[in-house]
């Protein structure tokens, strides 16, 4: 059952809708559009189009103020991270989008700590949540804790000119996460459950101010089926892990390590450029995926990859696979971005793709990357924006979260109005 209070922030299509709200996406106008189209509608930013038909999804649920990412449960279930009037907290939905509860922290006062990006594990009723400590600046830090939200435990930390990438558990209690710098440095820790920390690095780190940014950076970790870790990164040129290996470049790497860190191996893929290594998922029929912006041209496989590839498939054990694309090419709209993407335990995908219009469309793939589908939903006429819409999996149905600020969205059904203060949602788009 929704809040009552929601409903006032809804502007039913059938009601009618005041104009008047604050343009903040469209910051490149076309000039005159014909009536039913926009400027950016179509996914050009500086062209007249009519917007995609937005597809009604399986339901919709509304809630006052901010949807900073959720997570499914075994039970169905949904664990979200929220912030309202009452200050940040989490919030359990059901399998239906109903608000069963909000809480906060259960040490720390809403105004303390800002949650954001819970994730669940296979087989594991632990949750990890990725947020901020806020005190005269905030804090990235990771947390861990159960769905009821009776306890927490701190995982990891680092101060404000710095950010947590990357993060995964096993089976055991053992995390591994990456931590990144303001400076272009990044280092990847592995975790044991008695607090022991693990650093992987490089053996010489470089003087960022005078002789650039390390050659080294990793960009994802995943805990396989057997109980190693497989650590993501990429090099412009040789280099030497204290791990005790040495990766040669320009490059991607996977290095294979036991659970107490002991170097099993690492597989080299030479001439595959990534100025930036989002991520690393496992899937749990043994396909591995990273995400990136990987430049045209490099090996991967019997070929090279192609322009515009965002994800690479592969298995645990190296075996080049295949590529993927979630955006648009640049030259069509040069502000199309991937912001988060979701693995199901099946192994299919599904990500959101920013726009410069300030909407976004969801692409699911299917295990090989072939796509399955788009969905797009857009702020009406390319005013105010839609925040960090997340995908997550529900089972085999793909749910998004996020928020909608100072825009009127058409979602299907309704059309969500947030001309006064933020409306976070949370909805099923089917299989």
């Amino acid at each position: 059952m929704r809040e009552p209070a929601l409903w006032a922030l809804l502007c039913l299509s059938a009601l009618g809708c005041s104009p008047g709200l604050e343009a903040k996406g469209d910051t490149q106008p076309c000039g005159p559009c014909g009536p039913a189209e926009w400027c950016g509608a179509g996914g050009i930013h500086d062209q007249c189009a009519e917007p995609p038909v937005p597809e009604q999804p399986e339901w919709l649920t509304l809630f006052p103020g901010w949807m900073r990412g959720v997570a499914a449960l075994e039970d169905r279930t949904l664990f979200a991270a929220l912030a309202s009037d009452e200050g940040h907290r989490f919030g359990l939905f059901d399998a239906r989008g109903g608000l069963l509860w909000t809480r906060a922290h259960p040490t720390l006062s809403p105004a303390e700590f800002s949650p954001d990006v819970p994730r669940r594990f296979r087989g594991e009723t632990q949750l990890l949540v990725q947020g901020s400590e806020l005190n005269a600046m905030p804090y990235p830090v990771l947390v861990s804790m159960d769905s009821s939200v009776d306890g927490s435990h701190r995982l990891a930390g680092c101060g404000s000119e710095c950010s947590l990438g990357d993060f995964d558990l096993d089976r055991t209690g053992r995390v591994a996460f990456i931590r990144q710098t303001s400076s272009g440095g990044s280092k990847a820790f592995l975790r044991q459950p008695d607090g022991t920390l693990l650093e992987i690095d490089q053996v010489e780190v470089r003087n960022y101010a005078s002789v650039g940014p390390d050659p080294v950076a990793f960009g994802g970790v995943a805990w396989t089926q057997d109980g190693d870790l497989l650590v993501a990164g990429r090099s412009e040129g040789p280099a030497a892990l204290t791990a005790g290996v040495r990766v040669g470049g320009p490059g991607i790497f996977l290095l294979r390590l036991s659970p107490d860190g002991a170097v099993r191996g690492v597989r080299e893929y030479p001439g595959v450029e990534v100025p930036h290594l989002n991520g690393l998922e496992l899937s749990a029929d043994g396909t591995l995926l990273l995400l990136g912006d990987f430049q045209p041209g490099g090996s991967w496989g019997a070929g090279a990859i192609p322009p515009h590839t965002d994800l690479l498939f592969a298995s645990a054990e190296g075996e080049p696979l295949s590529t993927a694309s979630f955006g648009t090419p640049p030259a069509s709209d040069p502000h199309v971005q991937v912001i988060a993407w979701a693995v199901s335990d099946a192994g299919e995908v599904a990500a959101t793709v920013r726009h410069s219009c300030g909407g976004f469309t969801v692409r699911k793939l299917t295990t090989a990357g072939s796509p399955v589908w788009d969905k797009t939903y857009l702020p009406e006429r390319c005013q105010g924006l839609i925040h960090t819409p997340r995908p997550a999996f529900l089972g085999d149905e793909v749910l998004v979260s996020g928020t909608v600020d100072h825009a009127r969205v058409d979602f299907g059904a309704p059309q969500v109005s947030a001309a006064d203060r933020p409306v976070g949602f949370l909805m099923n788009l089917g299989r």
